[in-house]
């Protein structure tokens, strides 16, 4: 039931948007003296929708960030050695990359985007767990240092 949700949400946005596509290629053509309108329309709503676009990324690579802090802050003050610290500290690291590598991959728009899309993932995790490292002292600050290391190895 939710497949067919989807697949009638998605098609009535595509119907939708090839709709506004056609109003706008015939519109100038029906009516030229509305050509400039047209145009400033399309300019504005192309514009909102990639700042959008922007902004809702911006705002999921927050969240996602925060989820993988959480992880690692409670994996620091956890009981355990500090092997079995790094190591789940490690975990956590991997979903985070195993998660920001699947988004950039599916709302990348083509590998140049994916690469700079996974790359603003990375960037913001290192810049949080840099952060938290200088926040930190003792084994707390050697091990997010070892996880920061992590994270520069595979980008």
């Amino acid at each position: 039931m939710a497949l067919f949700e989807r697949t009638m949400n998605i098609e009535i946005g595509a119907g939708v948007a090839l709709t506004a596509a056609a109003a706008m290629l015939l519109l100038p053509r029906l009516a030229p003296n509305l050509a400039g309108p047209m145009r400033s329309i399309a300019k504005t709503g192309l514009t909102l929708f990639l700042e959008s676009e922007t902004e809702l990324d911006g705002e999921l690579i927050e969240s996602l960030v925060d989820t993988t802090m959480k992880e690692l802050g409670s994996v620091l003050s956890s009981r355990g050695t500090e092997a079995e610290k790094q190591h789940a500290a490690h975990a956590a690291i991997r979903r985070f990359k195993h998660k920001a590598r699947s988004r950039a991959h599916r709302w990348g728009w083509d590998e140049a985007d994916r690469s700079a899309r996974y790359d603003r993932h990375m960037r913001k995790l290192h810049r949080a767990i840099a952060h938290k490292r200088d926040q930190s002292s003792g084994q707390a600050a050697q091990t997010l240092d070892k996880v920061a290391d992590t994270i520069m190895e595979d980008w």
